[in-house]
């Protein structure tokens, strides 16, 4: 007896893809249907598949669904940020009604958690409900889940999606992107959930498979997905992020300066422009190329403390990238058509295996390789074996994966003097200050760290990178760096100036600052520290010293089964 498949946006970017491999599988009907019947007829004169009008916003909705009586209803239509807030899952209600099962293709992380609501409902008829059956987070979390296996602690999961620059963009696809680009969008770091721009902090991904032409140095932005809010819960990770980079690069630069003027509130929202600037992307598709993937990152400790990252890296040749966010709800809709998922009503968390995964991959010019390597912190690289004698707590200071805060008490006293207050200027050194608040923001770079300390309404920036000789580091300050050689001394870690810098012309030893900086873990376990910092020319510059504590972990709420690290 064959089964239906409802598939909305049967017609799209997507949904297509889905509907064409599922068309004239034994025992699957596929109705494909959209907002226009000439353009569902044209596609299934086609591939085949039977052509329906179906306007999810028509009054009639839910009565002409259950007269189609499908088995499973798809929604891959959107863009699901703009759903509305009066019923945004009409779709699945009505799927509910006519004792359907139902998958769409969310990527927003709101509408994905949200289908929670439906849980009971679901269960009652021993329906499936999945959302976000995408990309983002069904694939990332498939892997995620392998990856996490091991681990004592997950600092950080990153997934990035780099689509081919030839590849089809629908309008839902277009409104999407534009829809995030330099708005605020929810976020998991340092553990706590924050607020970031949309499409920003733009930073360059490698893929590399063997056998296949490495794809280098491609720009990827943060951009919001439903990783983001279901993986702190689930892995009890301490950051999570997802990015996103587009081709050719010129359309990715474009998209970054117009992210960045919208962050700014420069110009209005950019979703208005969604038709023209697709477009004009399409005017220069041609200047990309055919290549693109997805690399998901799993940093943090095994059961021997050590640092590693495990990589799932997948190159896609000759166009069929937009096949790949169809690949889950084609491994589902054959489970879930089979009896083999759980009812109820829930994001698309770990419901399918990495083996399915794999073979589901096998008809597409694409190939996938995992990756596990040693991946210590910058203090461990530059330490070497002293790094593991340090006090617990001078470890976790300096244990840092993407971002870490930390909290505590300081004291500063500055030096007088115009020349001093000058220097102090240029350093960005706080004012003399008795008892007072300090945080401490430690932000891995590809090169290193940067420390950001904010006291007293304050904040100094310095960068930390490793050294041109080994056991040496250089700390950055503007214009101004310096060659350093950090030694354990006394349980803790004292910072030896060797040499410096101004716009990169070596400074006279005479004008070296004469600094005396230490690190020590207290009596009650705080990592304390005590910088002195002095001119040959002027004397004393600044002398601060206080306590830091690592900042609270934000507690995480998820629907979805935690996993925990074996």
């Amino acid at each position: 007896m064959s089964q239906s498949v409802l598939i909305l946006g049967g017609y799209g970017v997507f949904g297509g893809r889905l509907a064409r491999r599922l068309i004239g599988e034994a025992r699957v009907r596929v109705i494909v249907a959209g907002r226009s019947f000439n353009k569902a007829q044209h596609f299934c004169r086609q591939f085949g598949g039977d052509p329906i009008k179906l306007d999810r916003d028509q009054k009639d909705f839910a009565a002409a669904v259950a007269e189609l009586s499908p088995s499973l209803v798809v929604d891959a239509a959107g863009p699901f940020q703009h759903y509305g807030t009066r019923d945004p899952y009409r779709v699945a209600r009505a799927a509910l009604a006519c004792g359907a099962h139902y998958l769409d293709l969310s990527d927003d992380a709101a509408f994905t958690t949200g289908l929670s609501a439906l849980d009971d409902d679901a269960r009652a008829k021993r329906l499936v409900f999945l959302s976000g059956t995408s990309t983002l987070p069904a694939i990332s979390s498939c892997v995620a889940d392998q990856f996490v296996k091991g681990l004592v602690a997950v600092d950080l999961i990153e997934s990035t999606i780099l689509p081919d620059g030839r590849a089809p963009r629908g309008r839902s696809v277009v409104k999407a992107a534009l829809a995030q680009a330099g708005e605020s969008v929810r976020a998991f770091r340092s553990g706590r959930f924050t607020e970031i721009a949309g499409w920003s902090a733009p930073s360059r991904r490698d893929l590399c498979v063997d056998g296949e032409t490495p794809i280098l140095k491609r720009r990827a932005s943060l951009i919001g997905a439903p990783d983001l809010r279901l993986f702190p819960g689930r892995y009890e990770a301490h950051s999570v992020l997802a990015r996103a980079g587009l081709e050719p690069g010129i359309v990715q630069a474009g998209l970054d300066v117009l992210s960045r003027l919208r962050a700014w509130r420069l110009i209005p929202p950019l979703t208005p422009l969604a038709q023209p600037l697709r477009w004009m992307a399409r005017q220069i598709e041609m200047f990309g190329n055919d290549r693109g993937g997805m690399l998901v990152r799993v940093v943090g400790r095994d059961k021997d403390r050590a640092r590693v990252e495990k990589t799932w890296t997948l190159i896609v040749n000759g166009g069929d990238g937009p096949n790949i966010p169809a690949i889950a709800p084609y491994i589902l809709t054959h489970k879930i058509l089979g009896g083999h998922v759980a009812p109820g009503a829930r994001a698309c968390l770990g419901e399918f295996s990495m083996t399915e995964l794999e073979e589901a991959l096998k008809p597409f010019l694409a190939r996938a390789q995992d990756g596990e390597y040693d991946a210590p912190c910058l203090f461990e690289r530059v330490l070497g074996g002293d790094y593991t004698e340090l006090p617990v707590a001078l470890q976790s200071l300096h244990d840092v994966t993407d971002e870490r805060i930390w909290c505590g008490k300081v004291q500063v006293d500055r030096g007088r003097g115009f020349v001093t207050s000058v220097i102090a200027l240029l350093f960005g050194f706080p004012e003399t200050t008795g008892s007072a608040p300090i945080e401490v923001t430690f932000h891995e770079t590809e090169h290193g760290e940067i420390w950001t300390r904010r006291i007293g309404g304050r904040a100094f920036r310095s960068h930390f990178r490793m050294g041109r000789n080994p056991g040496q580091m250089i700390e950055r300050f503007g214009l101004f760096s310096f060659d350093m050689v950090p030694e354990p001394a006394s349980g803790g870690i004292v910072f030896l100036i060797v040499s410096g810098r101004f716009a990169g012309v070596p400074l006279p030893t005479f004008l070296l600052p004469r600094v005396t900086a230490r690190e020590f873990a207290s009596e009650s376990g705080e990592a304390c520290f005590d910088i002195n910092v002095s001119s040959p020319l002027t004397g004393p510059v600044v002398h601060y010293r206080g306590t830091l504590r690592p900042l609270a972990r934000e507690a995480s709420q998820s629907h979805q089964p935690r996993i925990a690290a074996e």
